[in-house]
């Protein structure tokens, strides 16, 4: 997955919380509001993984890895 699939124009990102990562995306060019970008630790079987959830500017669940 790459975030240009979600949000394709030029993206500046602002964290809003840490435990989990949240991170609010804005157009760099226009400030206009894209959405969401959750990322949470979990343990796997192989060890340590990352999921993240990308969540557009209407509040729906794009994806989940």
């Amino acid at each position: 997955m790459k975030l240009q699939e979600f949000f394709p124009e030029e993206v500046e990102f602002h964290e809003i919380d840490e435990d989990p990562l949240l991170l609010e995306a804005f157009d760099k060019k226009s400030r206009d509001f894209l959405g969401y970008l959750a990322v949470e630790k979990a343990q796997g079987w192989g060890g340590p993984l990352q999921i993240v959830t990308v969540i557009d500017s209407d509040g729906t669940i794009k994806e989940t890895i």
